[in-house]
């Protein structure tokens, strides 16, 4: 009994006495063993990817109205807008086109339009000039603007048409018919130096039995009191075995009036491939035998007029 309570003083005592010699130790075990709820600090980076804006054609300004050329290609100039939210330094100055199309009509295009200048922070103006040739086709065209941005991202701008006229035109040669000698009487005489060959150099297209010829009575040079009368002649677009002087291929003309030819036709095309033109071969049917021996012209009269409707 007497040891139990002498261990258990003894006990107390270490309790008490520890503390007051050895408050260090005790002050780094609690430091080790202390919780304070804060971890160390540590880098964390952040990558963040936004994608591509597409461009915008966003204008295309060409005038409302646009005319051929007589014969000749015609250049029509215009101009197109493209914006980029990605900023106008995106968008790839080198890559602008345009094209007209219109059904059933060859495509006009120019695949390198120029670069003109920023319009803005966030837009590019390009310059564009695309040709268009005599024989096509009048009515409305429709426009393509194009171009990308430095991605290869493609926009365009099919909105925009335009209206191209149309033009009636043609040129003929020789500028005289001719016919050799002939007595009066003489019947069934054809030109010497025919045919008339005449061009479309518009884009009217001139159906069938549409191109017209308007003679003239010829007045002697020397007494134009005689006259070969406008009725006497003919015209066909057809020659050989006189097939101008036949009454189933030709025309006969009359006098101040606009006769079509029967047979002939004139559409439009490119006359560098031969086509586009028609050709007439005159006859001189009948000579009156009371006019006198002298040369007949349209020196007094006037010219004779070829013409298309």
């Amino acid at each position: 009994m007497k040891t139990s309570k002498l261990i258990a003083f003894l006990l107390l005592l270490a309790i008490f006495l520890i503390p007051l010699s050895s408050a260090g130790f005790f002050s780094d075990l609690l430091q080790k063993l202390k919780i304070t709820g804060r971890g160390e600090t540590s880098t964390l980076g952040v990558n963040i990817s936004v994608g591509n804006t597409n461009p915008e054609v966003q204008k295309v300004q060409i005038s409302a109205t646009e005319s051929i050329s007589e014969g000749n290609p015609v250049t029509i100039d215009f101009n197109f807008t493209v914006y980029d939210l990605d900023g106008a330094g995106n968008i790839d100055s080198t890559t602008g086109r345009a094209n007209f199309t219109r059904a059933d009509q060859s495509t006009r295009e120019n695949t390198t339009c120029m670069f003109s200048h920023n319009v803005d922070g966030n837009s590019v103006q390009f310059n564009c000039s695309i040709v268009m040739w005599y024989w096509d086709e009048g009515g409305q065209w429709n426009i393509t603007a194009a171009a990308a941005d430095q991605s290869s991202v493609w926009a365009q701008n099919t909105t925009q048409t335009f209206t191209l006229g149309t033009t009636t035109s043609i040129v003929s040669a020789p500028s005289i018919i001719q016919w050799a000698s002939m007595n009066p009487g003489s019947t069934n005489e054809t030109s010497s130096n025919d045919p008339l060959v005449i061009n479309n150099t518009g884009n009217y297209n001139v159906s069938v039995d549409n191109v017209q010829v308007t003679a003239l009575n010829l007045n002697g040079e020397d007494d134009p009191t005689d006259v070969i009368w406008a009725a006497n002649f003919s015209s066909a677009p057809v020659n050989g075995t006189n097939a101008e002087c036949a009454n189933i291929n030709s025309t006969l003309l009359a006098n101040n009036t606009a006769q079509g030819i029967t047979g002939s036709t004139l559409p439009r095309g490119n006359l560098s491939i031969g086509l586009s033109n028609e050709s007439l071969w005159f006859c001189l049917r009948k000579v009156g035998s009371e006019i006198s021996s002298q040369s007949y012209s349209t020196a007094r009269g006037g010219t004779w007029t070829i013409g298309v409707t």
